[in-house]
């Protein structure tokens, strides 16, 4: 039996870990939309997208955001306190044949750290959104 869940693709066969913001989930759900793995991780109670409208039938409820739909289509999900000591020590056993990581540097440092801790996984690529302050 299988586990591979993917969507048929040309990145069928890549898995990616999605710990992102509303930047990163587009990225997730184009990369699963082609084929990819790609694994969200969220937090007990659910990511603050949950919440954003319009929601099905005009029922607000976390597991009724069109939002939040929209962007997470293809994936798959795992709920994880990465608060706690237990759900960071969850998120590194998450599997070892990681292509890409979508997440903010600071959440990664909350779990690792270092970024060098990540040198387990295998063949890990890091998308991490580069944000810059733009003066006058």
């Amino acid at each position: 039996m299988t586990t591979d869940q993917s969507l048929p693709g040309p990145f069928k066969g890549l898995r990616v870990i999605e710990l992102a913001d509303r930047t990163g989930q587009w990225c997730g759900k184009l990369m699963a939309d082609f084929g990819a793995d790609v694994v969200k991780v969220e937090p007990p109670g659910g990511v603050a997208e949950r919440r954003v409208g319009p929601f099905y039938q005009d029922v607000e409820h976390p597991d009724r955001s069109l939002y939040f739909w929209h962007y997470n289509t293809s994936k798959r999900s795992v709920t994880l306190d990465l608060e706690q000591e237990a759900g960071r020590e969850l998120f590194r056993r998450l599997p070892a044949e990681v292509h890409f990581f979508f997440s903010e540097v600071v959440r990664l440092t909350r779990i690792y750290t270092s970024l060098d801790d990540l040198e387990h996984y295998q063949t890990t690529r890091l998308a991490l959104p580069l944000r810059r302050k733009i003066g006058i």
